[in-house]
């Protein structure tokens, strides 16, 4: 007991009496831990010769000190064409010292798999409002930009939060972006109502012109895409520019044979699984394409077969998913600017043609087995759906 009483006094003595002290209150060990630092936006940014770099800024965060300044040296020029390093130096109380970096490459060519140069905002900041939500770019929110929709996958397990990255993408770029569910059931009304409510919002509170507009969507809100476009043709809106992208997507719900004949702009279709497809048969878009005439298509296919590649955050799109987002900021780019440097970036890997993929099929069957444009029957009278006929296809 003697011993044991001489080595607590012996312990004691020698905490009091100095070693590793140095701190007030926060324990007896010497702080040697530095502060950590997360970047806000992506590591590398890639800039357009002559465009403007938007710093994004970055935090910081010690284990003692809580939150730390962070000082940020950059001297990017994006009047000459080059790499450029941007510094981010944090420092605690105790001295220690955490630096970061970000690169930033100014050149010519524009990497449409990239993140654009604004930051994201979103609303409302947690949940939806009235089943849509919002991403803009923070601070650049003007009358006449692009306005760029996206339609969810469908199904009441399925929300349309699980593709935020695809849409704060987007507003990267400087599109308003608006997300919306598809509804609960296959009429597109309920997407189209959804989408016009977050519509009059934005033109309430923004006076967003709607001239440009993209109605982009997945699997069952890829099909709904053409109805919605063709009602928003309707009130005016993408009378300067509009492109309708489907990816993975179903059929065009509640829009008849005759009303996607009259749609107009840029269409689009990404398949996944190549030329064979996945679970959503490549008969739907092969369709699709022989009815809509009047607009300009192309056919695109990405080798994952997964239906739900377009899901996800933004990191994980940047980091694994380059191959969707080169499409789709290659077809908006494009669609907004009036010009084709965004579909000469697509890799050729990427590009097909109607006949294709109408080869890759193996059989010519309908899906009324008799090849003769009879009416698509499996939901029978669920659905309002357009004559089915691949069959005898045009020569593109």
């Amino acid at each position: 007991m003697k011993n044991l009483t001489m080595g607590l006094l012996l312990l004691v003595t020698l905490n009091s009496c100095g070693g590793n002290t140095g701190d007030s209150g926060v324990g007896l060990l010497k702080d040697v831990t530095p502060p950590a630092i997360t970047l806000s936006g992506p590591k590398t940014v890639n800039i357009h010769l002559g465009d403007t770099y938007v710093e994004r800024g970055a935090t910081a965060t010690d284990d003692r000190d809580g939150t730390v300044s962070v000082a940020i040296s950059q001297s990017v020029d994006t009047s000459k064409e080059g790499n450029y390093t941007v510094s981010y130096v944090a420092v605690d109380q105790a001295g220690n010292s955490t630096s970061i970096n970000r690169i930033v490459i100014v050149n010519n060519v524009i990497n449409h798999a990239a993140a654009g140069r604004y930051k994201a905002k979103r609303y409302p900041a947690n949940g939806l409002e009235n089943k849509w939500v919002v991403y803009s770019p923070e601070g650049g929110i003007k009358a006449g930009m692009p306005v760029a929709i996206f339609l969810e996958g469908g199904g009441s397990a399925i929300k349309i939060d699980q593709y935020r990255g695809i849409m704060e993408f987007m507003a990267t770029k400087g599109y308003f972006v608006i997300g919306a569910e598809s509804g609960n059931s296959y009429n597109s009304d309920d997407a189209r109502n959804i989408v016009q409510s977050a519509i009059d919002v934005a033109v309430q509170h923004h006076g967003l012109t709607l001239g440009k507009v993209a109605v982009m969507g997945h699997s069952q809100g890829g099909g709904q895409a053409f109805y919605v476009m063709k009602k928003l043709q309707e009130k005016g809106y993408g009378n300067v520019a509009s492109l309708t992208l489907s990816i993975d997507g179903w059929f065009s719900f509640t829009l008849d044979k005759e009303e996607l004949a009259q749609l107009r702009g840029d269409v689009s279709f990404v398949q996944m699984n190549g030329l064979n497809g996945t679970g959503t048969d490549p008969r739907i878009h092969l369709s699709i394409w022989n009815i809509a005439k009047n607009t300009d298509r192309k056919f695109y296919i990405l080798p994952q077969n997964e239906h739900g590649y377009v899901r996800g955050t933004l990191d994980s799109l940047l980091n694994t998913k380059k191959d969707l987002l080169s499409i789709v900021g290659g077809l908006t780019h494009d669609a907004f600017n009036d010009d084709d440097e965004g579909e000469n970036a697509i890799e050729m890997q990427y590009k097909t043609t109607f006949n294709n993929v109408l080869n890759a099929l193996g059989t010519k069957a309908s899906y009324s087995d008799d090849c003769e444009g009879k009416k698509y029957n499996a939901r029978k009278n669920q659905l309002s759906l357009f004559d089915i006929d691949y069959c005898t296809p045009e020569a593109y």
